[in-house]
């Protein structure tokens, strides 16, 4: 069984991705980085290409009570990310990624584990809702695709167009559907047509 060590690196995401609301991703792959000068683990989703998610060694711990340590097991599992403006790096305040929803679990699930200085850290996770793991979202590659043939078309905001397009509001585009970029796309289609 592979454990949580391959080594990788890439760009990571930030709070600032979570800005419209809390999201639900699906992990694809664990790997190891360095980032400022630490080993930390880095976490691939599938509705963030190109990206990775690097959690708080006391949210790692915390998984792998839940999950265990293989990464065999982590593949496919989902989290729901938030952003809480209160996260504190040291003495300062700036912001970060929480969890509040986890697959893999049937209930409420508290789990304490050691945290910096060897004080316990609580972390709490709900499980995430069946419509949530069932729905696949649109890719940032997807995303690219759609605007940079909407900017051809004349689409100057291709994002309250997309919203026109699928009949609803969007916050952001990780609010678009797989379902509803192939759509999106079929209207572009026509429109060149």
């Amino acid at each position: 069984m592979s454990k949580i060590i391959h080594v990788s690196g890439g760009e990571h995401i930030t709070s600032d991705l979570l800005a419209a609301g809390p999201e639900t991703y699906t992990i694809t792959d664990v790997t190891e980085v360095t980032l400022e000068g630490k080993k930390r683990h880095a976490v691939h989703l599938a509705e963030i290409d190109g990206k990775t998610w690097v959690p708080a060694l006391t949210i790692i711990k915390s998984l792998v009570e839940l999950w265990g340590p293989s990464i065999s097991v982590w593949k496919g599992q989902r989290v729901t990310l938030y952003r809480d403006p209160d996260v504190r790096m040291g003495k300062q305040v700036v912001g970060g990624i929480r969890v509040s929803q986890i697959s893999g679990i049937d209930g409420k699930q508290t789990v304490t584990v050691k945290g910096p200085m060897s004080r316990p850290v609580t972390y709490t996770f709900e499980p995430v809702p069946a419509a949530s793991q069932s729905v696949a979202m649109i890719s940032r590659e997807q995303w690219e695709q759609i605007t940079t043939v909407a900017e051809e078309k004349g689409v100057t905001e291709p994002l309250a167009w997309a919203a026109d397009q699928v009949g609803r509001a969007l916050d952001g585009p990780q609010h678009i559907t797989a379902e509803e970029a192939t759509q999106l796309m079929g209207a572009l289609k026509e429109e060149a047509q």
